[in-house]
């Protein structure tokens, strides 16, 4: 059965060493990708999202937005990537509407998620850049250095994805 999680353990027994990664802070080899994706389901978990749940994103094309999204395959969760370019209102709505446990946010969107319409989300928030904009809540990659990996979770080839 292909699944996303069978692929990126695929990928990584036949690529592990190969560079996954390129990036400004730093490069990744499939095995630490794969490394990091494990440890960031582990976040979920400790976060309160279980398997079929989902949890939003809204981020910039990064390798940690990047990461999130397989976590929550490898976890069995729904990643909700969130348009940044909507409306607080709108986000709101997307928010409530697909019921998520948790919201990843890149810290490039720290004033739109400080505004009064997103305000009963804030509590649920982690941000998955690191930076001082940031230092009101929970940062992505301390979380990601405390999480334990979570072994590959029981997905269903027509379980939702995304």
């Amino acid at each position: 059965m292909l699944t996303l999680p069978s692929v990126l353990h695929r990928t990584v027994s036949l690529y592990g060493r190969r560079t996954a990664v390129y990036d400004r802070e730093r490069d990744y080899t499939w095995a630490e990708f794969a490394e990091r994706v494990r440890r960031a389901a582990g976040v979920l978990v400790a976060l309160g999202v279980k398997p079929g749940r989902r949890f939003a994103v809204i981020s910039r094309n990064s390798f940690r937005h990047a990461e999130i999204n397989q976590a929550g395959f490898w976890l069995g969760a729904v990643p909700v990537p969130v348009n940044h370019r909507l409306a607080p209102p709108e986000i709101r709505f997307i928010l409530e509407d697909a019921e998520c446990q948790v919201v990843a946010v890149d810290d490039a969107f720290a004033d739109l998620v400080q505004t009064e319409e997103l305000a009963p989300w804030r509590e649920r928030m982690f941000w998955l850049t690191p930076g001082e904009v940031n230092a009101d809540g929970p940062s992505y990659e301390a979380l990601l250095a405390d999480a334990e990996p979570v072994p590959r979770g029981d997905v269903d080839e027509n379980d939702d994805a995304i």
